[in-house]
């Protein structure tokens, strides 16, 4: 004759569907936080189910307790499960591997099972519709401290976790701690005797039904799918807005600023499509379904006026091969742009004034100078001459100003340049201008560099330092010298040597009160030296300066 007892059996051998259910759900979504625990917790929610179910179908006393001493195991699986569960959910990333080192108590508590039982119980009695009636020894009570203590630990994390969540989170959380809350309530009942009938468990009834429980929480409300992967990283005060997008490009988590540019309320952002939330931006919609890495600017008008953004896509996963979704993040730099426009807007002021305004004053003035200087004798003249002087010096630094808002702003694209044709010709303008100036030079037949294509300037400009920065009867020696995979061109002269407030600037890249260059011309030629590739030294030895320069060999 079938009992109610046997069917109770029945029905919780049963709950291998809804556990099945809930173990599948979390194996799909093991890459994630909170999945891996869900489906251990499902194999001990269907373990206990079934081991207990069994030991009230069978008729067999030993077969009873043989099942019962099973169902210690999976009562710990179950508990372990919980609370892992609880960590990953509520930490959103997943626990080391050594959290699953808690398993060494349930392997130890079934050793004690099945080698010491008086321990365990120290008396069991079967009745005769197969209900257990046991009367516990001490390590019952160390096991239930075990189970109890994973169990109110993780009930705690997951009410602190919804007392500070919103939206569709709070609802999972809920549905969490509601299918935890069944079992927990009918194991109390049993233990203080206040089920219809005494000795027997109805905790298993409680996990079959909160098995329902989460199965509706799985499908209604993703679960595991729309776990925040990556909400630690969003405080709720940042400045940037925060979106994190699960592996179907609907929105997971987002912060206040991001809810505030695009006019959604956090609750009702989470759980959407990116193409419903990004909608009136179709470029920050494109960026975000043609790739999951990317870093670019983007406007974005908000409240009226436009924005700029710096836009940063990146993926988030467990690993380098599986993406689990997109973490964006956008930062306001409109500040930083309007800022940008004025400074070159300012350049632009400025290398105009350098390029024409002063160029042409300079000229008037040079003009004057030089009708002084041939219409006037004695002190006169020599004022007219140093005025002449200093004009031509203004000039000249006009010139490398224009030249160097030319390098800045121009392409670094290299170009193959014939280093001894080129040499020569530097070497003949400037003997040309320098008559007095002995300069001798040395180079291969055939030699071709990689460089900028202003690396004439430089040239010419440490040829004539050498030249200007000397004795009246100079003598300047340039030699280039051929190597692998490169190509050394020196210039040395016999004068005193650059003075270390000129080189130091250079070698700091920057200028302060203390070590202020004078001129330039070795910015200038530092500045095309490196947007070749190559490398320049300054040297100051007993017998004059060195200078030598380092290009790539064509």
């Amino acid at each position: 004759m079938v009992t109610v007892v046997d069917v109770l059996g029945i029905a919780l051998v049963g709950s291998l569907v809804p556990a099945g259910v809930m173990f599948y759900a979390g194996w799909q979504n093991r890459t994630k936080p909170a999945a891996v625990p869900f489906a251990v917790m499902a194999v001990g929610i269907a373990g206990w189910c079934s081991a207990y179910g069994a030991s009230l179908i069978v008729d067999d006393p030993a077969r009873t307790i043989l099942a019962a001493n099973v169902e210690y195991f999976f009562n710990d699986a179950v508990t372990i499960g919980w609370f892992l569960l609880a960590l990953e959910y509520v930490r959103r990333e997943r626990v080391a591997a050594r959290w699953y080192a808690l398993f060494a108590f349930p392997l130890v508590s079934q050793v004690v099972v099945w080698t010491a039982p008086e321990l365990v119980r120290e008396f069991a009695r079967v009745d005769a519709i197969g209900v257990l009636h046991p009367v516990f020894g001490p390590w019952f009570y160390v096991q239930a401290a075990f189970s109890y203590t994973l169990a109110v630990a993780g009930l705690y994390l997951f009410v602190r976790d919804y007392r500070g969540s919103q939206g569709i989170r709070r609802t999972q959380t809920a549905v969490l701690i509601v299918g935890a809350m069944i079992p927990f309530a009918a194991n109390w009942l049993y233990l203080a005797n206040l089920t219809p009938y005494p000795e027997l468990d109805i905790t298993p009834l409680g996990f079959l039904v909160s098995s329902g429980v989460f199965t509706y929480g799985l499908y209604r409300y993703r679960l595991l799918e729309l776990v925040p992967i990556a909400r630690k990283t969003i405080m709720e005060e940042m400045r940037d807005a925060v979106v994190t997008l699960d592996e179907d490009r609907r929105v997971a988590d987002v912060n206040p600023r991001a809810a505030r540019l695009f006019g959604v309320p956090e609750d009702r952002a989470v759980g959407m499509h990116a193409r419903e939330l990004f909608g009136d931006y179709p470029a920050l919609v494109d960026r975000v379904e043609d790739t999951t890495e990317a870093s670019t600017e983007i406007a974005i008008t908000e409240h009226g006026e436009q924005r700029y953004f710096d836009l940063e896509v990146s993926p988030v996963g467990e690993g380098t091969q599986v993406v689990d979704g997109r973490l964006i993040v956008l930062r306001d730099v409109t500040e930083r742009k309007e800022r940008e426009q004025e400074l070159d807007l300012l350049k632009q002021v400025l290398s105009r004034v350098l390029r024409h305004n002063i160029r042409n004053d300079v000229t008037v003035v040079s003009g004057y100078a030089e009708e002084l200087a041939a219409e006037t004798e004695g002190r006169t003249e020599g004022m007219a001459e140093q005025i002449l002087e200093k004009s031509d010096d203004i000039a000249g630094h006009s010139r490398k100003a224009a030249t160097i808002e030319r390098v800045l702003t121009g392409e670094d694209t290299l170009v193959t340049i014939d280093l001894a044709t080129l040499l020569e010709t530097c070497v003949a303008e400037v003997r040309a201008e320098y008559p007095a100036a002995d300069i001798t030079l040395d180079t291969p037949e055939v030699c071709r560099v990689q460089a900028h294509e202003a690396l004439e300037i430089a040239l010419s400009n440490v040829m004539e330092n050498a030249v200007l920065h000397n004795d009246d009867s100079p003598s300047v020696h340039v030699a280039a010298e051929s190597g692998a995979a490169s190509v050394t061109v020196t210039v040395r002269d016999d004068g005193p040597g650059i003075p270390e407030a000129e080189v130091d600037p250079l070698e700091h890249g920057e200028e302060t009160q203390l070590s202020h260059s004078s001129g330039i011309g070795l910015w200038l030629v530092s500045l095309i030296v490196e947007r070749s590739g190559g490398e320049v030294t300054f040297e100051t030895t007993e017998t004059g300066t060195v200078v030598s320069i380092t290009l790539r060999r064509a």
